[in-house]
């Protein structure tokens, strides 16, 4: 948003025209905080009829966005000021910055987890996304697991690297049972939290916990050499409740000294089924993720998708969204 003494003032309008360009190459939006001087201001008077149109082009991506989404706002003005309420004021070349930044959403894997995330979402959006990459709208960051990847962000937060308006993070609770979230989950909210990062912990233990049973059960095909002993386990997996099978370690399988509140959620199980279950079912089931990208949404749609999930999707596509998407 642009402020009236932006658009007053000439010695502003290099800027102001290097950030409309940002805008016309689709890199971010553009549009007159005041809304009646959009098209009788200063700037726009003194300017030609090429540069009139990119304005109005800019502000009209603008103004549709904002009526469909949430869209993240901040004002352009000559006194910065980011604690100003309701809206952050930036200088034009802190905007201009921002706009070129590329976004990073920091993951724990960045393999699997990028796959999870573009696995759940429909193909119009999941081609948005591919293509917010391609354009370095976005990048998919990691560090080789949760720890790794707090003091990775809080390395980078002490070298005053670390905008929040520019990451985010995602990562798994590694919750045992409904409502627990590890020692490292627990960790990194706090740091997220202290450094006022944005974030997003899954409910369920893990990614693979999010995998649809069709996927699970295509997955037992997908290797005829391995068709009997993968089914084994997608059955003794599909008899269990929602919550088991949403915090069962599916990598792993069972501990060997199993916490009280483990063992309550789990004494239900057959022998027979833990013992088919002892060492989980893949060290590297998260590759249905890719095996399956193209019908995963389709088939966690008709299972009930999670709306944890897709509200965190969503919230990201906001966080980043640029005109023409």
């Amino acid at each position: 948003m642009i402020s009236d003494t932006i658009l007053g003032s000439s010695a502003q309008w290099p800027d102001l025209e290097a950030l409309l360009d940002r805008a016309r190459q689709n890199r971010c939006y553009i549009d007159a905080l005041n809304p009646e001087s959009s098209l009788t201001n200063a700037w726009f008077k003194q300017t030609d009829g090429r540069r009139q149109q990119d304005w109005l082009n800019a502000v009209s991506w603008a103004a549709k966005d904002a009526a469909v989404f949430r869209l993240r706002k901040m004002v352009a003005d000559v006194a910065p000021d980011p604690k100003a309420k309701p809206l952050a004021k930036v200088s034009l070349r802190e905007a201009i910055d921002l706009a070129d930044r590329t976004s990073a959403l920091w993951l724990e894997n960045g393999r699997n987890d990028r796959r999870f995330i573009l696995s759940m979402m429909p193909p119009e959006q999941r081609a948005t996304f591919l293509d917010w990459e391609k354009r370095r709208i976005i990048s998919f960051e990691s560090r080789g697991g949760l720890g790794e990847l707090r003091v990775s962000l809080q390395e980078l937060a002490e070298r005053s690297l670390l905008d929040p308006r520019t990451n985010r993070a995602l990562f798994d609770s590694d919750g045992e049972v409904p409502g627990h979230r590890s020692r490292d989950a627990e960790a990194m909210i706090a740091f997220c939290e202290s450094v006022h990062l944005a974030y997003h912990c899954l409910v369920r233990r893990a990614i693979e916990n999010y995998l649809p049973r069709k996927a699970l059960w295509s997955w037992t095909t997908h290797d005829l050499r391995k068709r009997s002993e993968r089914s084994k386990k997608i059955e003794a997996f599909d008899r269990m409740s929602v919550d088991q099978r949403h915090h069962f370690r599916m990598k792993a399988g069972w501990d060997k000294v199993p916490s009280a509140h483990v063992a309550s959620l789990y004494q239900g199980i057959s022998e027979i089924d833990h013992a088919t279950l002892r060492e989980g079912i893949d060290d590297n089931i998260a590759s249905v993720y890719d095996t399956f990208m193209d019908e995963i949404y389709g088939w966690a749609t008709k299972e009930e998708i999670d709306p944890g999930v897709q509200a965190t999707i969503k919230d990201i596509a906001d966080w980043i969204r640029v005109p023409y998407a």
